[in-house]
């Protein structure tokens, strides 16, 4: 497969269009969708892995690019009152990092850049999305997440731009989202069973910032667990078959080659005491957990409590819930990625829109909307188990240690010894929808950064 194929199929992938879908265009995207993404994880499991795995690899996300700002994101700044001159980042050096997981040395930029260059929030993107991605690789009996966007209607879209306090309409938002987010879990989980969900509100179109488009983005692990604290954890490591194995693991020299399945058997056991269950499939052929026509319902049904205002006479054929799927054994740079992308700030998107377009009318009809994005922080929520999460994690948990932006494999910092079994130089580029791996280019630009 060429670059260019491999980049057609990555941008393909996970497609986040935000405009407003009939149910027609909604059926039919889905379809597409799912013919995409079944190539896209071909793509992902025979490429981007065989080059993440043994390779020194230089990785930059979907930020590297914004190093130069076009002169209509310049402009679009000064529209909205924001000093241009501050729009400006330049390489400043070297992260190298070891992932222990694929044993691959990581290579990325280090970036000064202005406040209003989208590389000023990159370390931030980073460590968020690493945090959360981190703490799902760690919990017991963890593999699949779905990744879930409710809409709003264009309707409510549009009051959000011209409200007066935009704060109190947000939260009138998140609480459509626990409305919503409680009756999926009465639907799917039994008795007092919590699910967990990790959510950013995002108000603005990926394709034209400057418009107002409300939806979530959801990450869902498929687990279900009781209400679990620290010292439930602790009893049951210290107590029972749990705890016999536990003392025997801990025993166990590193180098032990019985100790990796111990510990196998301890989190399998450790899971059973503490009532950490996977949530039943609804669709066994498609490996699917949620039926995506009962997650457009309970989102019809969210949005009609919450704004009835909004929601006279409408119909369940009119509310858009896309849903997306990624395995933490099969996908695990998927998963990275969305991490990434759900935290992300809007100044990323200003900055690629302007990369192919000017400054129009549109701006100065959405002048004040746009203002207001690009001051917004995106901040994320957790819900259920998410919010005690720690407490249902493998034994031999890294927390929140700084993960691998490709695979979410635990790094460290590189030593001499970890060069010894790297076989190759690899380039692997995030576009905003997926992943580009290639050769290095045939020249001495990189040759300071495989050393």
């Amino acid at each position: 497969m060429s670059s260019q194929d491999s980049l057609n199929v990555c941008i393909s992938n996970s497609i986040d269009d935000d405009s407003e879908d009939s149910s027609y265009v909604h059926n039919l995207r889905v379809q597409i969708e799912e013919g995409l993404n079944q190539r896209a994880k071909e793509l992902e499991q025979e490429s981007i892995n065989d080059m993440h795995r043994d390779s020194g690899v230089f990785f930059l996300n979907f930020y590297a690019k914004a190093m130069n700002p076009s002169e209509d994101y310049l402009q679009a700044l000064e529209l909205c009152g924001l000093p241009s001159e501050q729009a400006y980042a330049n390489v400043s050096g070297t992260y190298r990092k070891y992932c222990e997981d694929n044993n691959s040395v990581l290579y990325m930029p280090k970036f000064d850049a202005g406040t209003w260059n989208p590389l000023n929030d990159l370390n931030n993107v980073r460590e968020r999305a690493s945090r959360s991605a981190g703490n799902f690789m760690d919990t017991l009996r963890s593999n699949k997440m779905a990744f879930v966007k409710p809409t709003f209607p264009k309707g409510i879209s549009e009051a959000y731009a011209e409200s007066d306090n935009k704060s109190e309409f947000r939260d009138r938002a998140w609480d459509t989202l626990k409305t919503f987010f409680h009756d999926l879990q009465d639907y799917r989980t039994g008795s007092d069973n919590k699910m967990g969900m990790h959510a950013n509100l995002h108000l603005w179109k990926t394709e034209k910032p400057f418009k107002p488009h409300l939806h979530f983005h959801c990450a869902v692990p498929m687990l279900q667990a009781p209400y679990v604290t620290s010292e439930d954890r602790e009893r049951e490591l210290n107590s029972g078959k749990t705890g016999r194995m536990y003392n025997q693991w801990k025993e166990l020299d590193d180098s032990n080659g019985y100790r990796a399945d111990l510990e196998r058997d301890i989190n399998r056991s450790l899971a059973n005491d503490l009532g950490v269950e996977k949530l039943g499939m609804h669709d066994y052929k498609k490996n699917h957990v949620f039926d995506v026509d009962k997650l457009r319902s309970l989102w019809k049904n969210a949005l009609e409590e919450h704004w009835s205002d909004f929601m006279d006479n409408s119909d369940v054929d009119e509310v858009n819930v896309h849903v997306d799927w990624a395995s933490r054994l099969n996908d695990p740079e998927r998963i990275m990625h969305k991490f990434r992308y759900k935290n992300r700030l809007p100044t990323i998107d200003f900055f690629h829109y302007y990369e192919d377009n000017s400054i129009s009318n549109e701006e100065y009809m959405n002048q004040d909307f746009m203002e207001h994005i690009f001051w917004y922080s995106n901040e994320s929520r957790v819900f259920g188990f998410n919010k005690w999460g720690t407490n249902i994690t493998d034994i031999d948990s890294n927390g929140f240690s700084a993960r691998c932006p490709i695979c979410g494999g635990v790094t460290r910092e590189v030593c001499d010894d970890d060069f010894r079994d790297v076989s190759g130089k690899k380039v692997i580029q995030e576009e905003r929808y997926g992943f580009l791996g290639f050769d290095p280019p045939d020249s001495t630009d990189l040759s300071n950064l495989f050393r």
